[in-house]
């Protein structure tokens, strides 16, 4: 694979939290035995080195890659590391499948892979029917003699109410 390609491959899996943006706590290097590479997708020939890395964040999978990957990887997430705000609007501006997929590397990396795909359509479909309840209320709201800024001020309301939930039990 062209390195341009590759940079631009491992650039989007960062962007879509397929690959761990974060550091890592240890990494081994073993002689492969056909495992596909998480960076570029391709597998490892028993004569190339295979590299694996234990991320920081206990919830994510360890990752396997060639060793060029590993470091076109490294020298991408350090170059495009995002503050936290920019990372919640870009995750906001995911397409419900992109989203799911997020999530899904996100809090399922200990799955088989051969699980990957059920988990996302699953995903999917819950953010499709969030999506789905919000416009039927928006729609519900604009019908209603409610003036357009205080429609815009009730929705805001609820997505607060939806994304931070008030505490419950003692704390």
């Amino acid at each position: 694979m062209d390195q341009e390609v590759l940079h631009r491959v491992i650039r989007r899996k960062l962007q879509n939290r397929r690959l761990p943006h974060d550091g890592i706590k240890t990494v081994w290097s073993t002689p492969s035995d056909g495992k596909t590479c998480d960076a570029c997708d391709t597998v490892l020939t028993k004569d190339q080195l295979l590299l694996e890395g234990f991320p920081l964040d206990l919830g994510r999978r360890p990752f396997q890659m060639h060793v060029r990957c590993f470091q076109i990887w490294d020298h991408e997430r350090r170059a495009t590391e995002p503050s936290r705000l920019a990372f919640l609007q870009e995750e906001l501006t995911l397409d419900p499948h992109a989203r799911a997929e997020s999530v899904w590397y996100r809090v399922a990396g200990l799955a088989s892979r051969n699980q990957r795909d059920i988990g996302v359509r699953i995903i999917e479909a819950e953010i499709r029917s969030g999506q789905y309840e919000v416009l039927l209320e928006a729609a519900r709201l604009v019908v209603t003699d409610t003036t357009p800024i205080e429609i815009a001020r009730q929705l805001r309301e609820r997505a607060e109410r939806l994304i931070r939930p008030p505490k419950t039990g003692a704390s």
